[in-house]
């Protein structure tokens, strides 16, 4: 009597669990495409405003005096070469600080990435950058047609970070990071932890950065600018944050057996939809 009736109770608990087991599952799945869609969507913010940026209209002079003066602090207190990128170059990205653990100085990549360059400009900056890593020096890239005086200065706060100028707790998340790996991925598609450490070291470039502006006596005119191209930069690095945080938590909520049938990746959403 006692077995029959474990029997029917087990009989009627398995009939329970399985459709409850099925419900909870359904709901997982609904709940990680829901946080699959909205990182796709941060992912697609992140391109909506780096096209801003890029075609922002923005520009500086290479021979005014405050720009003098900001390559000169960079040199002399940060140990940083700034060099000017864009036309007559086939560099990609506009702007870029390059610290010398950024760039593989064997002499056999040297020569595969010569072989590469097809420009002159470019081979005589791809020598420069390399000779600086070989000196234990950054390399700061920037477009002066393309980017504002800001972005300049926002990247020697990234060589204040790495030299130590800014503070030693600055200097250890610089030196966590590495910004080749960061370019080459996006910073929607990294782990939610350098994701974090990476829109920290942004930050505090941007507010080194407008910190230096200041003291060399940037116009109400040209900070107002900066300000405002630094912020939508930024935007870029939050959104990042927020997209890796949903796709972690969207990995937790996977079923086992979907996970193993399939990865789940950023799909960036067509930045038209956002506009």
């Amino acid at each position: 009597m006692i077995i029959l009736r474990q029997k029917e109770f087990g009989f009627i608990t398995s009939k329970i669990k399985r459709p409850l087991q099925v419900k909870i599952g359904k709901a997982r799945v609904k709940a990680s495409n829901k946080l699959l869609q909205s990182a796709n969507k941060d992912a697609a913010r992140i391109d909506l405003d780096n096209l801003r940026l890029a075609h922002s209209g923005n520009s500086f002079d290479p021979n005014s005096p405050l720009v003098r003066e900001l390559k000169k602090e960079a040199y002399l207190k940060n140990n940083a070469q700034v060099r000017y990128v864009g036309k007559g170059t086939d560099i990609r990205f506009a702007a870029g600080h390059l610290k010398p653990k950024d760039i593989d100085i064997s002499e056999q990549m040297i020569k595969t990435n010569m072989n590469k360059i097809t420009q002159p400009s470019t081979r005589k900056t791809y020598k420069i950058i390399v000779n600086n890593a070989k000196r234990g020096r950054s390399t700061i890239l920037v477009n002066p047609q393309s980017n504002s005086v800001g972005i300049l200065a926002h990247e020697i706060g990234h060589a204040q970070n790495a030299s130590g100028q800014a503070g030693w707790l600055k200097k250890r998340i610089s030196d966590k990071l590495k910004t080749t790996e960061f370019q080459e991925r996006g910073p929607a598609d990294v782990p939610l932890k350098d994701s974090i450490l990476r829109y920290i070291e942004e930050r505090n470039a941007t507010k080194n950065g407008i910190k230096l502006l200041k003291k060399k006596g940037i116009s109400k005119p040209e900070l107002g600018v900066a300000k405002g191209e630094l912020e939508i930069a930024g935007r870029t690095y939050k959104n990042g944050v927020k997209g890796a945080a949903k796709m972690k938590l969207a990995r937790k909520l996977q079923l086992p057996n979907q996970s193993a049938k399939r990865t789940y990746q950023f799909r960036p959403m067509d930045v038209s939809e956002l506009l």
